[in-house]
């Protein structure tokens, strides 16, 4: 049994992560927005390294699963900014990018035996971009030998490693990153057309 306050950060985490997505995916995106954007993300990918120097293990669990959900979120509405950049239609790119951000959360935790044949690697990185599995390990929970994923999940029955905050949150704002720069790409390109 998963005790209240972690549910909630847990259910903090999918809210924030698919409102994000749709956040991203709704606005328009100029080369000039990407371009702030993505100053944006290398200035707490900055904060972010400065951080696990500085503080380290002094962090609270609550705290550090802050951090990974800020670093999901940005990564949620930079993927939304790409796909708002490469379709014309805002309704497909918020789709498209609410799809993405539920396969990141659910997908792996949902794939049944085919999660339990992934090579260890291949599993750890999934799990790494997991931004449930993330949050959750940041709280010092082991959120896949809980009742009901144990029963479900074949990955419980087998080794893995769960992520670090850290790795999470520099694994997630590096993926915000490259969306940004992609979504400036695709931008011009569209313009261009």
């Amino acid at each position: 049994m998963i005790p209240n306050a972690l549910t909630l950060t847990l259910a903090e985490c999918c809210v924030v992560v698919v409102a994000a997505a749709l956040a991203g995916a709704l606005p328009a995106w100029t080369k000039t927005r990407c371009a702030q954007a993505l100053g944006v993300v290398l200035l707490w990918l900055g904060l972010l390294g400065g951080l696990i120097a500085v503080a380290g293990r002094a962090l609270s669990p609550a705290g550090t699963a802050q951090v990974v959900i800020l670093s999901a979120a940005l990564a949620a509405a930079a993927c939304g900014a790409c796909f708002r950049s490469s379709f014309a239609d805002v309704l497909d790119a918020a789709g498209c990018s609410v799809v993405v951000a539920l396969t990141a959360m659910f997908g792996v935790l949902l794939a049944g035996p085919v999660a339990a044949e992934l090579p260890q690697r291949l599993l750890d990185t999934a799990l790494l971009t997991n931004p449930i599995v993330a949050t959750a390990s940041a709280l010092d929970l082991d959120i896949l030998r809980t009742e009901i994923l144990y029963r479900v999940s074949p990955i419980a029955h087998r080794s893995f490693a769960y992520p670090t905050w850290s790795a999470a949150s520099i694994a997630f704002s590096a993926v915000a990153a490259a969306a940004l720069a992609a979504a400036a790409l695709l931008r011009r390109e569209t313009v261009a057309a």
